[in-house]
């Protein structure tokens, strides 16, 4: 099964070839969200700094620091995320803090 993601992608490749209309009805997508993901694949990316120094951070640390601490460190780097961004960069990247085995 394909994401939506994949699937605008595809329909984009072949819009040369088909009519529109027809590639939207064999995908099963509508066109505003065919509209909505060909505009925002279009755009910077908002995030690509921060996701390059949590992944710095993370490595530099050794796997070590969750998000909050990861938060922190970038916060002390100058540049201001929230928690929920932290995790949603991180889950991103597939990273995650080792977690101690409990006696």
């Amino acid at each position: 099964m394909l994401n939506v993601q994949e699937k605008v992608s595809i329909v984009n490749e072949l819009r040369q070839e088909w009519p529109l209309s027809r590639l939207l009805i064999v995908s099963g997508l509508p066109r505003s969200t065919f509209y909505y993901h060909v505009r925002r694949l279009a755009a910077p990316d908002r995030y690509q700094s921060a996701r390059a120094l949590v992944l710095k951070i993370y490595h530099q640390h050794k796997g070590r620091y969750g998000y909050r601490r990861i938060r922190l460190a970038c916060r002390n780097e100058g540049v201001l995320l929230n928690g929920k961004t932290v995790r949603k960069l991180m889950k991103e990247l597939g990273i995650s803090s080792l977690i101690r085995v409990k006696k």
